[in-house]
């Protein structure tokens, strides 16, 4: 006997049905996955700028021996300069550090 036209339907519905909720599913697991990788690249990407900050500030530091090649003087002229304040630095722990974009700024005022 040959079934009748709402029972093909929905016999050929049901599948589709079937079908359509697992790809809902998987849509889910792929927006899970998504909010994950999204995640996890914002933490890189927040780690990546955090060491280029920090690596920009001491890529710029420089000693005494090396403000005096740049500004063509003795270590003893430098010291006397960072004394009186005309060359900025900075200490960190027992040793005086200058920032070279500082040291040239100060020699150009």
């Amino acid at each position: 006997m040959s079934e009748t036209l709402p029972n093909q339907l929905e016999q050929e519905l049901n599948p589709n049905k079937q079908t359509m909720e697992r790809l809902a599913e998987e849509l889910d697991e792929i927006a899970k996955l998504r909010q994950s990788i999204t995640s996890e690249l914002e933490g890189i990407v927040e780690y990546a700028l955090t060491r280029l900050s920090v690596e920009a500030l001491f890529d710029h530091q420089i000693d005494a021996k090396e403000v005096s090649l740049l500004l063509k003087c003795s270590v003893s002229t430098v010291e006397r300069l960072t004394r009186t304040g005309a060359i900025p630095s900075f200490k960190v722990g027992r040793l005086r550090r200058y920032n070279k974009k500082e040291v040239l700024q100060s020699m150009n005022r």
